[in-house]
């Protein structure tokens, strides 16, 4: 499972270079650190969370897909878990960086085709209907794990973002 998603992950994140690269969503290089990403806790510039939001938004996808094709049938109750996990820190992750896209946009350091394709996954992530669900699935330690990271992604908008 971690081999598919590196690979995954490697793959999109060179297929979004590039795209950037062609200027087709031109991101106006800023080596500024002003904006946290979710995925390193630490201040980045756009570029990082930019394709953050797109690289990991296939990670949610391949996750759910998981979970919605029947696949916890060939998985064990671990790894159907540790998926279920790893698909909520997405979810988070993503969602957290929605106003963060929008303020870079307002910037004017993401064009409005760079804009509009995240707008396409923070709609594809406002659709997911499983949030609860699938937290309600969890090991109190995963559960956990998930609360300390909205914490953290609350407690990190306030302190960066406000």
């Amino acid at each position: 499972m971690a081999k598919i998603f590196t690979c995954l992950s490697k793959k999109k994140n060179k297929d979004l270079g590039l795209v950037s690269k062609a200027k087709l969503l031109k991101l106006i290089e800023s080596e500024e650190l002003e904006f946290f990403s979710p995925w390193r806790k630490e201040l980045r510039p756009i570029r990082g969370i930019y394709h953050g939001v797109i690289t990991f938004y296939w990670a949610f996808v391949l996750f759910e897909e998981l979970l919605t094709n029947n696949i916890d049938k060939e998985l064990t109750s671990k790894e159907c878990e540790k998926i279920k996990t790893r698909l909520l820190e997405e979810y988070l992750m993503i969602k957290s960086s929605e106003k963060v896209i929008h303020r870079a946009y307002k910037k004017k350091l993401i064009t409005k085709n760079g804009l509009d394709l995240c707008k396409q996954v923070f709609d594809s992530i406002n659709n997911f209907k499983k949030f609860s669900q699938y937290m309600k699935d969890l090991s109190d330690q995963n559960r956990k794990k998930i609360i300390i990271l909205t914490k953290t992604l609350i407690d990190s908008e306030k302190k960066y973002h406000q």
